[in-house]
């Protein structure tokens, strides 16, 4: 029979705090949040970022962490929940890392709102997929030397920094060992607010979840439920922008209304023919690599566009990624 306990139960074992307690604890947080960013060394986006914040304290932030190596589902739910998060106008922070992190990443970008990732080496230290998110637009904040680089103890350090600067904490996908656990815990011990999605024992991949729930997060049991909570947290949170309709990432995205020009010529022939994806950067895509400037001019698609497309394939299963070349084209 099924432990998950009701929202009501669940606030009377962990005895949450109530409306008008959490109020004042958010708004207490402003000023050490300000001296926290302080420590930061930020690359110029997350520095416009960081001076945004300072300006205005009201600015909330959400961070969405989880696992590397993400299930379909957790990322489907990351983007739903992000879309959400953007459109009553929070500010999504998460680890850079792959997987959850860099999905909440970069679909906060494709609804044109703002994400800042704090990262475990110096800024002179990342590496090929933080630049890319760079160059998307992700702001990158490190509270190390600008020449330190990753290390085994770092990264705990990093989510400490995240747990203390956000205003709540979603963990999408959490192993029994993981630094999302970490982060979450830390988060619950300073009085924030933390979700989870409750999954089946028998999922190892979600078995940290399932700890976090005995230990005071609160259950995701639907965007609509999620949306009724963070409306309790925060009297004014309002959509700020028209909902959009979710799409669901375990099927082919639709990212353009209207096809961009191909080559004339059809690429090769796969040995799954009947499996087809929509997106321009894919249909010309060959089973050789290309480079990422080349996919994107067949495709007449910017380079930025090109990147944040071809982020999305790869984290779908629809694009392979050729060290030194580029990307070729792949089947889930």
């Amino acid at each position: 029979m099924s432990q998950v306990k009701s929202k009501s139960q669940v606030k009377s074992k962990n005895q949450v705090k109530s409306k008008n307690q959490v109020k004042p604890k958010n708004q207490m947080d402003s000023s050490g949040r300000l001296k926290l960013l302080e420590h930061f060394d930020s690359d110029p986006i997350a520095q416009d970022l960081i001076n945004e914040i300072k300006t205005n304290p009201q600015i909330r932030l959400l961070a969405i962490v989880g696992s590397r190596r993400a299930e379909k589902v957790s990322l489907q739910w990351t983007t739903e929940l992000t879309n959400i998060a953007i459109q009553h106008g929070f500010m999504i922070i998460s680890g850079g890392a792959q997987g959850i992190d860099q999905q909440a990443h970069v679909e906060a970008l494709k609804k044109n709102g703002k994400s800042l990732a704090i990262i475990g080496c110096g800024l002179n230290k990342v590496n090929r997929r933080l630049q890319s998110l760079s160059k998307l637009g992700v702001g990158l904040a490190s509270p190390f030397q600008a020449d330190h680089p990753p290390q085994s103890w770092t990264y705990p350090k990093r989510n400490q920094y995240i747990a203390e600067l956000c205003d709540g904490l979603i963990v999408i996908q959490a192993a029994e060992a993981s630094g999302s656990l970490l982060t979450a815990r830390h988060a619950l011990s300073l009085g924030k607010k933390v979700w989870t999605l409750p999954h089946h024992p028998s999922q190892l991949s979600f078995r940290g979840s399932l700890h976090l729930l005995k230990e005071g997060a609160w259950p995701l049991l639907s965007t609509d439920s999620w949306i009724e909570d963070m409306q309790d947290e925060f009297e004014d949170f309002q959509i700020s922008s028209p909902k959009r309709v979710f799409r669901n990432l375990s099927q082919p995205s639709k990212v353009h209304s209207q096809p961009s020009k191909v080559h004339s010529q059809p690429s090769k022939v796969h040995s799954q023919p009947s499996k087809v994806h929509s997106s321009p950067l894919w249909l010309v895509a060959q089973d050789q690599a290309q480079s990422l400037e080349a996919l994107a001019n067949a495709a007449s698609m910017s380079y930025t566009e090109a990147l944040l497309e071809a982020t999305q394939l790869e984290l779908e299963g629809w694009l392979s990624p050729v060290v030194g070349v580029g990307y070729k084209k792949a089947y889930p």
